[in-house]
């Protein structure tokens, strides 16, 4: 969470890959199949300081070495109309393949 706040504080927008077993309650469904949540540092266990977030879950399909159960981004950019949630995906999927290709 320092992280994340130290970069928004900045003005810039954050697109991050999240794991799976990262609990993600939905606050509020979108329009867009994303929803609203809060996230909190690992070592917030009292749950005092949440970022809000919204959630991006989806499945690449015929994709070589994706993984079966999907992904799950959060983001800062909480409106589904001027963000959709497809498209945010996949500028991450560009991005990651950009990083394989760079790696």
């Amino acid at each position: 969470m320092p992280l994340w706040r130290a970069f928004t504080a900045t003005g810039a927008h954050l697109l991050w890959r999240v794991p799976a077993n990262r609990v993600l309650p939905v606050q509020q469904r979108l329009s867009d199949g994303s929803w609203l949540s809060r996230l909190h540092a690992g070592t917030d266990s009292k749950k005092r300081d949440p970022v809000r977030v919204r959630v991006i879950a989806y499945r690449l399909q015929g994709v070589p070495g994706a993984e079966e159960s999907g992904y799950r981004l959060v983001t800062d950019l909480l409106d589904p109309q001027a963000y959709p949630a497809a498209e945010l995906a996949v500028l991450y999927q560009q991005r990651w393949e950009i990083e394989s290709v760079l790696g």
